[in-house]
């Protein structure tokens, strides 16, 4: 697995009590993988000084201009890459890893299309880079071409058979068109193929629990143990507790979310949604409902619940400010009108 320095991802999924989101993981082969592993590590100035150096006394050394480009990368400098890969290219254009950073560079700047062009002439002029079908079949399947992106993991199996992350995105194409079975097949072959393959263990613990079995814990818990800060995995494994009844355990992975991310507003809501219905502690639950607006003052469900508990607690004005919010940013919030309306026949 890669560092998030890569400018190279592929989608992802994020879950549990919202709709899926789509985030970036980061992934590569070989010569690309090498090279964005680097990127973790800070560039010395001295690196691009020295390639500078060189280039002033070979100005067509179009390698040069590319090692400098790489190292531009892993200093975080897109621009001044960009200009070395383009001058690189325009030197040589026969070769293929010039492209190949180029179009990593397009996808650090969010342009896939031109991201996608540049991998289709890299592969033109090396039939057999991996990297390079990788990433094709990674930005054909998030711009929904499923097709497309199916037919370059087929090529990259002629080249490599073994290509876990290719297992990988196509797992996530399983996924996407309904083929839930097959999908964490092709999943587990990835981390079968490769056992640190972070990504594949989270979407075969997200699978399985969206069909509420317990293996989901296992697949979550070997993400966890390879990044032990993801919040997207920690998260996950809380809402599977949550919803196995270990509330305790689900509550522990919580308070360790909002530790690593304040703001992580859905480990606040569910806090004290826990609070308030497992431990009937209506001070502490309002409280991280607090919280939760606090990270996002927009949040409905978060407004309603403080309406909710301040009604209980005979708090009547404080509840019908709450009610009329959460109506104020869900419009027809049906739970909110029906709130405001026993207000209305509350003694008071």
């Amino acid at each position: 697995m890669l560092s998030a320095n890569s400018p190279f991802g592929i989608l992802r999924y994020r879950a549990w009590g919202m709709l899926l989101l789509s985030l970036w993981a980061f992934s590569c082969g070989d010569s690309g993988e090498k090279r964005v592993r680097e990127a973790s590590v800070q560039t010395p100035t001295s690196e691009i000084d020295l390639l500078t150096a060189k280039i002033s006394e070979d100005r067509l050394n179009a390698e040069l201009f590319h090692s400098r480009a790489v190292a531009y990368i892993k200093a975080g400098n897109l621009e001044s890459a960009m200009t070395d890969v383009k001058i690189a290219i325009g030197i040589d254009s026969t070769k293929a890893e010039f492209h190949f950073t180029q179009a990593e560079i397009h996808f650090a700047y969010r342009r896939v299309v031109e991201s996608i062009k540049a991998l289709e002439r890299c592969v033109a002029l090396d039939e057999e880079h991996i990297d390079g079908f990788v990433k094709l079949a990674e930005l054909e399947f998030y711009i929904k071409n499923v097709q497309k992106s199916i037919s370059y993991l087929k090529k990259v199996n002629e080249i490599d058979p073994y290509n876990a992350q290719a297992y990988y995105i196509h797992g996530l194409v399983l996924k996407e068109i309904g083929d839930t079975t097959r999908a964490l097949s092709s999943l587990q072959t990835a981390v079968e193929y490769d056992p640190d393959h972070y990504d594949a263990y989270l979407q075969l613990g997200l699978i399985h629990y969206g069909l509420r079995e317990k293996i989901s814990e296992h697949y979550l818990k070997s993400a966890i143990n390879l990044i032990p800060e993801s919040t997207e995995a920690l998260y996950a494994l809380a809402m599977h507790y949550q919803n196995s009844d270990n509330i305790e355990g689900a509550m522990d992975i919580y308070y360790n979310i909002i530790e690593l991310d304040v703001r992580y507003v859905n480990a606040h809501y569910n806090l004290g949604y826990l609070v308030y219905e497992e431990l009937r502690d209506n001070e502490t639950a309002l409280k991280h409902f607090e919280n939760a607006l606090t990270c996002d003052s927009t949040y409905a469900t978060a407004h309603y619940m403080i309406g909710l508990i301040n009604e209980e607690m005979k708090n009547y004005s404080l509840a019908q400010e709450s009610y009329s919010k959460a109506l104020k940013f869900e419009t027809n919030y049906d739970l909110a009108i029906k709130g405001l309306n026993r207000l209305d026949r509350a003694p008071r």
